[in-house]
């Protein structure tokens, strides 16, 4: 017979506490769906139960740490909130929450909600930084909380929460640390960053050798020599660390800036220059990482770093994203834990068609203002938006820039027969735009444009190379230069989409799990991305996913000539060569080509080199940076 101990008995009095908390929330959002005419599956009931379990085992310290909890969009996370408050609230326990938005209008909307169903507005902190002229512009604005700390409920924005050491607001609630913090949509606690060394060397040089011979303004000769010694060290660390060979290692400058207020003048200083034009702000963006002593990297030509915008110290979390199990960028972050909570989903309703077209910024840009482009990739749009029935609506992404992109999509659109301007008449009786159109970057929290049934990507947003490779080396503290196992910054770049464009799709009807309508996406990708389709049909199973011609008649890149003379190479290799590195293939190809290779094309190639190795030369086989000759094929 097992003889139990009174930590046994506390922790099973405490589960059961738990699980009557969970419960108890529980009924209060099933509640909340029931006036909202929503009916849950038993699949959805179970995940809302246990998410509530969840959510009071965070806040009882029976689970330390930070937490994801990924269920699809459209499941109910906002409402997993707003319930857990009100239940709180009804009950009087000893709890408080923060939750963190992405926007303060979200804030706005959320404190509406929690009055609306019974929690007393002076319990309701929410801090920002609106005057009282902006507030007066927006609906359900309030002023700023003066004293969040004495009110239950903090809402926040993610900006509040960033670098502990500015933040204004503090997290706790009468003295203790909140109960628990939601974050509502994607979680980065670091940020990452990187230079290009030659481009840094130019500008810190070329400063160096002419400022003497400048006029520079409200600069002493002391603060000058000063500025000079300080560039001149950054410069000579930097040399030190140029190599062609792509190995990494710690960028770890000895910087002599003296105290922390004397380091501080000096980036004032730095400042003065780029507001005289004398410094680039990329010059000085690198100096105020250098100065502030933030970990960085080298690898061949390139410094990437990071900064930690989220303290360790803010624990207790509840991460609130649909697109967790998409984003492999996401899933390095080894802080957070993913609960294993699922519901199951089909999406039969919804049909994704997808072709090969130039996406990214400048790609789209330039097709835009280029006659024969344009009128090639606007016939492509028009014709899946004429197919859209009366009366329905569509939601259009395509880049921030009014007049370059929305602007000029609409003009084009507008010539070839399409009244960008029509509206239609909502199930409810709203009055809405049929084209409505949203920009890279507002992708994830609003439910807005749910009365969309139809959504079209006119360009893909793609952070490149270099911002992949910067914040896979900020969610690993840097272990991602390092490890040869590490996955491919294309994977990395491909999962990075497959998230984005997700979340349009989910800003549409298709979100609601109670939508059985037909609904439709029109994708326009990038043939370096389109591999993203592969993990979007994972994520949307049952959906219908049909692959159109290409806007434009495929031509053979430099990506893919690399490829085939990588076959070729490996296939004239003498046999008793077991093994070449990446490293070594590569400076072979380009003394054939008498030119270097870009690092975009070889990123490129090594996100495709498995698959092509696998179909054309698959006595070889790709790990890390290495290529080996597979054993039993020897």
């Amino acid at each position: 017979m097992d003889i139990l101990t009174v930590a046994d008995v506390m922790t099973e009095i405490q589960d059961k506490a738990g699980q009557k908390n969970a419960r108890r929330a529980y009924d209060i959002f099933e509640g909340i769906y029931a006036q909202r005419g929503i009916i849950q599956t038993p699949e959805e009931v179970l995940a809302a139960k246990k998410s509530f379990k969840a959510i009071d085992d965070i806040s009882a310290k029976r689970l330390m740490g930070r937490y994801v909890l990924p269920l699809s969009a459209g499941s109910g996370k906002t409402t997993f909130m707003l319930a857990w408050c009100v239940f709180i609230h009804r009950h009087n326990l000893d709890y408080s929450v923060a939750i963190a938005s992405f926007q303060v209008k979200d804030c706005f909307n959320l404190r509406e909600q929690l009055m609306a169903l019974g929690i007393p507005e002076e319990t309701i902190a929410v801090t920002h930084s609106y005057s009282a002229e902006d507030i007066a512009k927006i609906e359900n604005a309030c002023p700023s909380t003066d004293t969040p700390w004495k009110r239950r409920f903090l809402l926040v924005t993610h900006a509040r929460l960033k670098d502990v050491e500015h933040r204004k607001d503090p997290l706790s609630f009468h003295g203790e640390a909140r109960s628990i913090i939601f974050w509502d949509e994607e979680f980065r606690s670091r940020k990452g960053f990187h230079f290009d060394i030659h481009s840094l060397r130019k500008d810190i040089s070329g400063f160096i050798r002419v400022a003497n011979d400048v006029s520079l303004k409200g600069i002493s000769n002391e603060e000058l020599n000063t500025i000079k010694s300080t560039l001149q060290e950054a410069l000579t660390c930097l040399e030190s660390h140029l190599e062609h060979s792509n190995e990494p290692k710690a960028f770890l400058p000895k910087m002599d800036i003296g105290t922390d207020t004397q380091g501080k003048a000096i980036l004032k200083s730095f400042t003065k220059l780029c507001r005289m034009g004398q410094l680039n702000e990329r010059t000085i963006s690198f100096m105020e990482h250098l100065v502030e002593g933030h970990q960085m990297f080298t690898q061949g030509s390139n410094v990437f770093g990071y900064v930690t915008v989220i303290s360790d110290e803010i624990q207790q979390m509840l991460i609130l994203d649909a697109s967790y199990k998409l984003s492999k960028l996401s899933q390095l972050d080894k802080s957070v834990t993913a609960l294993d909570i699922h519901v199951p989903r089909t999406y039969k309703n919804l049909q994704v068609t997808y072709m090969d077209c130039p996406s990214g910024r400048g790609s789209t840009a330039r097709m835009l203002a280029t006659p024969k482009e344009r009128a090639d990739l606007m016939a492509k749009a028009a014709e899946y938006l004429k197919g859209i029935p009366a009366n329905e609506a569509v939601l259009i992404f395509t880049y921030k820039g009014q007049d370059e992109f929305e602007a000029a999509i609409r003009r084009e659109l507008t010539l070839l027969g399409l009244d960008m301007n029509e509206r239609i008449i909502t199930k409810d009786g709203q009055d809405k735009p049929k084209y409505a159109f949203l920009t890279w970057g507002q992708q994830n929290g609003t439910n807005d444009y749910m009365y969309c049934r139809h959504m079209c990507t006119i360009g893909v947003l793609d952070l490149g190379t270099d911002n992949i490779v910067a914040q896979a080396v900020a969610q690993t503290e840097g272990r991602y230069l390092f490890d040869d196992e590490a996955l491919s910054v294309q994977e990395l770049s491909v999962s990075d989409c497959a998230q984005r464009v997700y979340q349009a799709i989910c800003r549409t009807a298709i979100r609601n799990h109670g939508h059985n309508e037909p609904c439709t996406a029109a994708l326009f990708l990038n043939r370096n991305v389109i591999d993203c389709v592969e993990i979007l049909k994972r994520a949307l199973p049952k959906a219908k996913f049909v692959k159109a011609d290409p806007v434009f008649r495929t031509r053979e890149t430099t990506t893919d000539k690399v490829l085939k003379d990588v076959v070729k190479l490996l296939q004239g290799l003498a046999d008793d060569v077991r093994s070449i590195s990446t490293i070594r293939m590569f400076k072979l190809l380009e003394n054939r080509y008498g030119a270097p290779l870009t690092r975009s094309v070889k990123t490129l190639v090594m996100g495709k080199l498995k698959a092509v190795l696998s179909q054309e030369c698959f006595w070889w086989e790709h790990e890390g940076r290495t290529l080996r000759r597979v054993p039993e094929l020897i």
